[in-house]
C-alpha cells in the first residue's frame, strides 16, 4: 500500500479536483479511517487539528466529495470512503449500526435489474445507493 501522502495526491489527481487545506485533510481522513463518520464527529476531529472549522464548508465538501464518487453517505450523517471513486452506477452498502463498519456490496447485477423494473414503471429515482441498516458478524456475536 502507498503511504497515505501519495495516495491523497493520487486522489485529487484521479478525481481532478482543486487541492485545499481542508480537502486535503478531509481525504487523508477517509483514507486513513474505514469506518463510517458522522459529520459532527468529523467537526470535532477537525477542530482538533485546526483552529477555525466552518460547519457550512466541511459539510460541503463532503457532498462535493460524495458527488465525486469518493464518499458514500450510509446514513442520514455518516460518510464512508468509496473504495473505487465511482459514481456511474448505484451503490447498496451493509451498514453495522453498532460499530459503524460499513461494506460496499460490488455485485452491482442485483441493483442495475432493480432499475430496470422501476424504469419500466415509469419512474425516475433520484438516489441510486441503498444503505442495509443491520448489525455485522461481530456485532451480532454480543
Amino acid at each position: 500500500m502507498l503511504n497515505k501522502k501519495i495516495e491523497a495526491e493520487a486522489v485529487f489527481e484521479e478525481l481532478k479536483i482543486k487541492k485545499t487545506p481542508l480537502r486535503y485533510y478531509l481525504v487523508n481522513f477517509f483514507l486513513t479511517n474505514p469506518k463510517a463518520i458522522s459529520q459532527s464527529d468529523l467537526i470535532l476531529n477537525l477542530e482538533k487539528k485546526l483552529n477555525k472549522v466552518d460547519r457550512v464548508t466541511v459539510y460541503r465538501n463532503l457532498l462535493f466529495f460524495e458527488d465525486k464518487g469518493f464518499l458514500h453517505k450510509v446514513s442520514e450523517n455518516k460518510y464512508m470512503l468509496c473504495d473505487h471513486f465511482c459514481n456511474k452506477h448505484g451503490h447498496v452498502i451493509a451498514f453495522c449500526q453498532s460499530c459503524d463498519n460499513s461494506l460496499e456490496i460490488k455485485d452491482h447485477h442485483y441493483l442495475d435489474k432493480l432499475f430496470k423494473i422501476i424504469n419500466k414503471i415509469d419512474f425516475f429515482s433520484s438516489q441510486s445507493s441503498f444503505t442495509i441498516q443491520g448489525l455485522c458478524n461481530k456485532c451480532q456475536k454480543y
